[in-house]
């Protein structure tokens, strides 16, 4: 180009503050923050209960992994193609979210048998995958170029300290209260996660709707 245009790399506080208390991106923030803590707290349980409850030895638990893997594809790409497709990106966000209470529910009460723990599993990286694919897409389409930087920080900053706490209160409950405190702490966050995004995005549509009536 004719015109060189020069990338200001200074660090604004301003800006530091606008992304971090963007409605739209909090919610997207605490979606990445959440999805990691349950992660990795169910797979301080999870390893346990194929060991001791399915009686799998730790050398084939791979193939449990790479089977619900493959298997979740078959709730991932529906969810991709059809969300862009017909539009409905926040109707397939709320029922990956659902995919995982319901994930929890299955591993909570089920989590001694084999056949159920793959199954639940399946409905967990179904979801789980969508959301890595979707969030960091929706980030960047929330904020505007000059913030991008800044809210993908705050993003990915926000994915670590998730894993950090899932790890460490999965190690913990799971030391004094079994396997089944553990899910349902993850359910928890699960049911706090629905319905923080579920009252997040209904007050985003009411308001886009005064909008476009001219009554904001």
């Amino acid at each position: 180009p004719e015109k060189q245009n020069s990338n200001n790399t200074e660090i604004s506080l301003n800006n530091v503050k606008i992304v971090f208390f963007n409605p739209d991106l909090l919610r997207l923030n605490f979606s990445i923050f959440t999805s990691h803590l349950i992660l990795m707290a169910n797979f301080v349980v999870i390893p346990i209960a194929l060991r001791d409850f399915a009686i799998l030895p730790s050398t084939s638990h791979w193939q449990v992994y790479l089977s619900v893997i493959f298997a979740s594809l078959f709730i991932m790409v529906p969810f991709i193609i059809l969300g862009e497709r017909l539009n409905k990106i926040k109707v397939f966000f709320i029922s990956s979210i659902v995919l995982i209470m319901l994930s929890q529910i299955g591993l909570l009460f089920f989590h001694k048998e084999l056949i159920y723990i793959v199954v639940f599993m399946v409905f967990f990286f179904g979801a789980f995958n969508y959301l890595e694919a979707l969030l960091p897409s929706e980030v960047s389409k929330t904020t505007d170029p000059e913030k991008k930087g800044t809210a993908l920080g705050i993003y990915s900053s926000s994915q670590f300290i998730g894993i950090f706490i899932g790890g460490f209160i999965g190690g913990y409950l799971h030391q004094y209260f079994g396997i089944s405190s553990v899910h349902l702490f993850c359910l928890i966050m699960a049911g706090l996660w629905f319905l923080i995004s579920a009252l997040s995005l209904e007050k985003s549509h009411s308001y886009k709707n005064k909008l476009e009536e001219g009554t904001v």
